[in-house]
């Protein structure tokens, strides 16, 4: 049986190749299963581990000879090199030889230099049978349809989605107008423009979104059929279908009924806290930890020396840090936590570099209802999602010594910078924001 391709058919088999030869799917697809169906005149594809499947639909609707139906396998680095060798409305040759299907393509052209002329070849695979695994997963998801979405809700999904550099998890939730998004294990909650508008809720990795781009670009529907089926994301259309695995969605789903609650929002000089920090950690090689205290008129970095540390024995300094504001302060008047140096020191996205630039720093402290205590860092006020994140832990049994230290400065030390003061900073610091 030979199959003449339309420029519409050669354009599908070419994005697939592309789409099981990307580097997410390299060690994937070692073999392509294909499945000859008479009835509809269709050649359908499908490569890839399951869960994660991808499935090409070809019309197969002028063919010489007799149609039957067939399956088989075929080395998936020959199919991927295939669309090299496709010239203009090329035939693809399915022949039965000794009970095996051998896959070829005629009337091509193969490259060649500029002093030679370039001739026809043929380019042939004597195949296997169909892939067992493949031929499964086949029967069952053509028992499967997902619910009808449309192609524009889907474009709403990729622009909102497209905002944020990496992510883990991001559920879209119409009932709330929110965004949830789960960026290195962190779960943060974005209320949505009230010009938004979201019709269905989706959970989402940075997989699926890239698969969702690739099914709005080669499907000719208006609508994509979608279906969630506990770790397991199906997306199908006429000309391409894909299984998307989505492990962890469980996780992110308790984390997401433990979203804190904001205790504290403000903002600090950073680069002060961030050199104190530095200059502990150089300094006393021993030290482990530090406490940051805060309240409505006050934030300090504190260390107090304990006498189990031989090299800190009773070393204790405090210095006050310049707020810019404090927006939010909730049940005490005043806190201590404590946190990890290293930590501290660690926080992702925080180059000595950046911090010079930020300086001030945009913070909120939350509290999840097991009372994990988490320090959240803003590149700016208009910050959604934060841009590092640092355990922390209450320390009120450190709360009078600290207040013991502050006692040694003289009242100027204590005092804030002057409204002009601030105006300065705050010019100086909106060169560098930018929203995450």
């Amino acid at each position: 049986m030979d199959a003449h391709f339309t420029d519409k058919e050669i354009h599908k088999l070419k994005r697939f190749t592309k789409s099981i030869s990307s580097s997410k799917n390299k060690n994937k697809c070692k073999n392509v299963t294909g499945v000859i169906d008479n009835t509809i005149k269709k050649l359908t594809l499908i490569a890839g581990e399951v869960p994660y499947c991808y499935i090409c639909n070809i019309d197969l609707n002028k063919t010489l000879g007799q149609l039957k139906n067939r399956s088989f396998s075929v080395n998936a680095e020959f199919l991927i090199q295939l669309p090299l060798y496709l010239s203009k409305s090329p035939i693809l040759a399915i022949t039965q030889e000794k009970g095996l299907i051998k896959l070829g393509v005629t009337d091509h052209t193969i490259r060649s230099s500029k002093n030679h002329p370039q001739l026809p070849g043929f380019k042939s695979y004597k195949c296997a049978k169909g892939q067992k695994t493949h031929l499964e997963y086949l029967d069952e998801y053509q028992k499967i349809e997902g619910d009808p979405i449309s192609k524009t809700a889907f474009e709403t999904v990729i622009f909102l989605a497209s905002e944020f550099k990496s992510f883990d998890f991001i559920e879209f939730d119409p009932v709330n107008k929110a965004i949830f998004i789960q960026i290195d294990g962190h779960v943060s909650r974005i209320t949505l423009d009230e010009n938004i508008k979201l019709t269905v809720p989706l959970i989402l990795n940075e997989l699926a979104v890239d698969d969702i781009k690739q099914m709005l670009d080669q499907n000719t529907d208006p609508y994509i059929h979608f279906l969630q089926r506990g770790n397991d994301l199906l997306l199908q259309g006429s000309d391409i279908s894909i299984t998307c695995p989505l492990a962890g969605i469980e996780e992110f789903r308790k984390k997401k009924k433990m979203l804190a609650n904001v205790i504290i929002k403000a903002s600090i000089d950073f680069y002060a806290l961030n050199m104190e920090v530095n200059n502990c950690k150089k300094a006393y090689k021993s030290i482990k930890s530090g406490h940051l205290y805060i309240s409505e008129s006050l934030v300090s970095i504190n260390n107090i020396g304990d006498d189990g540390d031989l090299n800190n024995e009773r070393e204790n300094f405090t210095r006050p840090l310049t707020i810019f504001s404090i927006d939010k302060i909730e049940k005490a008047k005043e806190y201590v936590f404590r946190f990890t140096v290293k930590d501290f020191k660690d926080l992702k996205n925080l180059s000595i570099k950046r911090i010079e630039e930020i300086k001030e720093m945009f913070f909120q402290v939350t509290e999840n209802q097991v009372g994990q205590l988490l320090l959240e860092i803003f590149e700016c006020s208009e910050s959604t999602v934060p841009l590092s994140v640092l355990s922390v832990e209450r320390d009120d049994s450190r709360l009078q010594e600290i207040l013991a230290l502050h006692k040694d400065y003289k009242p100027s030390q204590l005092e804030q910078p002057s409204d002009t003061d601030k105006n300065q900073h705050k010019q100086q610091g909106a060169q560098w924001e930018l929203d995450v």
